[in-house]
């Protein structure tokens, strides 16, 4: 819906949109929609709709747009993610929705599952990224990277911020290198978006406020929890804002 309102828009100004909880994670939900379930959520919308709701606001968020090297738009979304975070979807696919969980709670799963691999090393689990990061203005940096999450949202499922850094970008970059130091200790801080004393960049975390970044990879990456397979070529990608959002939210 985001990539078609942003490349191919049929409005003349952008429309309000209201996020319901109909998926799975729930993540846009979380962050600018109607939490609770979804006939509930659908009876709130319709009670604003016909007589207002002084709790009601409305919320703008970046969308981010992913574009090849060549500058064809690939996606857009309002979370970007690599590495791990690939991981964790695709065992979520085999694994856990396979068994027939699908709640938000399936996703705590998956995420529990794939965070105790890269803790542990577990195959599947412990596989690194070789990426080259450009954010705009800056030095390109080379690595291998276990995760790498770009975020318009303010907050992730289940309540997660994983992002400390400052900047003036209006994205959330963060990504943690293999064998970062001290990775099982720093997970409470992550999750938390808190960077403890030895979560430096020497030492394997990298977070910041971005408005746009290139990034030189080969993999599938994910946008809102859809995997996207990009072709050899297409890398560099570029990550930046490709426009605003509005967002109802009661």
């Amino acid at each position: 819906v985001l990539t078609t309102l942003t490349h191919a828009s049929p409005f003349a100004s952008p429309p309000l949109l209201c996020a319901l909880p109909g998926g799975t994670t729930n993540v846009t939900v979380g962050d600018v929609g109607i939490r609770g379930g979804l006939c509930d959520a659908i009876l709130t919308l319709l009670g604003w709709m016909h007589s207002g709701n002084a709790r009601a606001t409305i919320v703008q968020r970046p969308v981010i747009g992913v574009s090849a090297a060549d500058g064809a738009p690939l996606g857009c979304g309002l979370v970007f993610g690599a590495g791990a975070v690939v991981d964790g979807i695709e065992y979520w696919h085999e694994q856990v929705r396979s068994r027939g969980m699908r709640s938000e709670l399936s996703s705590g799963v998956a995420m529990v599952r794939t965070l105790w691999g890269m803790v542990h090393g577990h195959d599947g689990f412990d596989e690194a990224l070789r990426i080259g990061i450009m954010p705009a203005g800056a030095k390109r940096s080379d690595g291998e990277f276990m995760l790498l999450v770009i975020s318009a949202l303010e907050r992730l499922f289940l309540g997660i911020h994983p992002f400390w850094g400052g900047g003036d970008g209006r994205l959330y970059f963060t990504a943690i290198e293999r064998h970062a130091a001290h990775f099982a200790r720093a997970l409470p801080y992550l999750l938390r978006g808190r960077a403890a004393a030895f979560m430096s960049k020497d030492q394997g975390y990298h977070s910041a406020r971005l408005e746009s970044v290139q990034l030189d990879f080969r993999g599938a990456f994910t946008l809102d929890g859809e995997l996207h397979h990009p072709a050899p070529d297409d890398a560099p990608m570029h990550v930046g804002c490709a426009g605003t959002a509005r967002f109802l939210r009661i």
